[in-house]
């Protein structure tokens, strides 16, 4: 299988369900676990179980499941208030349900008088994929022995095991050209990027 970033994520019926903005890997077992898929009006993002796939190649991914079931899929992240403005209640001084973290930030009024009081929020987006498990997006850079490459736009997968077999990397802005990295040559897969133990130029045409 190939699963190529930014492709149509179909149907089983051949309806276009969404885009596929990742793939999430299992360091653990080697394995490609779930996908990240962008879909809806709202561009929602959900997670859909490796098994769930019929088919994937360069053109976009099939799927088992239709709009509803997609839909009904958890969502890869949710952005979480980490500092909330103050309650009534915790002012009065019910410490256990005082926010964590408040930042030391005045008063939105303190400065002009104004006797409201509010905080400014701090916004953390909390993914809903296994602790340790990597995600493989389309912002992924590459990190060859000798400097960056590029970033990931396509991961080749056996069909059988669901273990990847090689990267395909997107290398260059005016003049793009697409280099393959077998996982041979992939030293470390991190939560924002992966590193190769060789040089650049030891990567080739995925056609060569």
């Amino acid at each position: 299988m190939e699963f190529s970033l930014g492709s149509d994520v179909r149907g089983r019926d051949g309806t276009t369900l969404g885009s596929l903005q990742g793939v999430v890997y299992d360091p653990g077992t080697g394995q490609i676990v779930s996908l990240v898929v962008r879909h809806g009006f709202e561009g929602r993002t959900a997670v859909l179980p490796i098994g769930s796939v019929a088919s994937a190649d360069g053109n976009g991914v099939e799927t088992e499941l239709d709009q509803e079931q997609l839909a009904a899929m958890p969502d890869y992240a949710d952005d979480v208030n980490i500092a909330p403005p103050p309650t009534a209640d915790n002012l009065e001084g019910r410490e256990e349900i005082a926010p964590d973290n408040v930042p030391d930030v005045p008063p939105v009024g303190a400065a002009t008088g104004v006797s409201s009081i509010a905080f400014i929020p701090i916004i953390r987006e909390v993914t809903h994929v296994p602790e340790g498990d990597d995600v493989l997006g389309r912002r992924t850079a590459v990190y060859a022995t000798d400097g960056e490459i590029g970033h990931v736009s396509s991961i080749l997968v056996d069909d059988q095991t669901m273990r990847p077999t090689s990267l395909l990397i997107s290398e260059g802005l005016l003049f793009p050209r697409t280099v393959a990295a077998p996982m041979t040559a992939v030293q470390a897969i991190e939560p924002d990027h992966v590193v190769l133990n060789v040089p650049k130029e030891h990567l080739t045409s995925p056609d060569d």
